[in-house]
C-alpha cells in the first residue's frame, strides 16, 4: 500500500499595514503558478499537491475548510503583504504547518 502526503500550498497577499506592498492579481497568480510548478518538480511522487489557495482578505480563509480533511500539511507562502496573519489562523487547525521564509522551507511546526 502506497501512502501519499497531501500538501496544501497557501499564498498570502494580505496587507499588514497600508504601507505593505501587495502584488497585483496577475503578478500573484503568476508567482503561484511558478511556485506550484517548482514544488511539483522538487517533491517526490510520495507527495500530492492539492489545489493552491490565494488568501487576500479574511473571508478567503473559508476556502481552507473545503478540503481540510484531505490536507496533511499546509505550506504557506507570501506573494505580497504579510503571511503572519495567515500563519496565525492556520494554527487553529490541527494540521502541521511547513514554515517558509523567503520561499525557502525552514521547518515544520
Amino acid at each position: 500500500m502506497k501512502i501519499k502526503v497531501n500538501v496544501k500550498p497557501l499564498f498570502s497577499n494580505y496587507p499588514k499595514t497600508v504601507f505593505w506592498t501587495l502584488s497585483g492579481k496577475e503578478e500573484a497568480e503568476e508567482r503561484i503558478k511558478k511556485t506550484v510548478k517548482e514544488l511539483r518538480s522538487k517533491l517526490s511522487d510520495e507527495a500530492s499537491i492539492l489545489e493552491p489557495v490565494l488568501i487576500e482578505r479574511p473571508e478567503d480563509t473559508r476556502k481552507l475548510k473545503e478540503d481540510l480533511d484531505a490536507v496533511d500539511i499546509f505550506l504557506p507562502f507570501s506573494v505580497g503583504g504579510s503571511s503572519q496573519i495567515l500563519s496565525a489562523y492556520l494554527e487553529s487547525f490541527t494540521k502541521p504547518i511547513a514554515s517558509s521564509d523567503m520561499d525557502t522551507p525552514a521547518f515544520v511546526q
